[in-house]
């Protein structure tokens, strides 16, 4: 499964999660916080370990209503709803 992070701010994820579209991302550099919106989901936190500067977590934020994440250049996976994708 993966998740493509389309240029015009849709979010699509392929292989599984289909129930989650549409979802759209966007990435604030100065902040270098990654947010994900997505659609059908039963909004509760996700559970995650601590922040990891390689190894992120996508957690809920009922404020945004969205996902929300650290990250870097050296961000290489990010885990979201128990699945861990991997950075191309």
């Amino acid at each position: 499964m993966s998740m493509v992070f389309n240029a015009d701010g849709k979010l699509t994820f392929v292989g599984g999660f289909k129930k989650f579209h549409p979802a759209t991302w966007k990435y604030d550099a100065k902040t270098q916080k990654l947010q994900i919106k997505i659609s059908n989901y039963d909004k509760s936190d996700n559970e995650c370990g601590d922040y990891n500067e390689e190894y992120s977590c996508l957690l809920y934020n009922s404020k945004t209503d969205s996902f929300e994440s650290k990250w870097t250049e050296k961000t290489k996976s990010l885990s979201f709803l128990g699945w861990n994708f991997l950075r191309k």
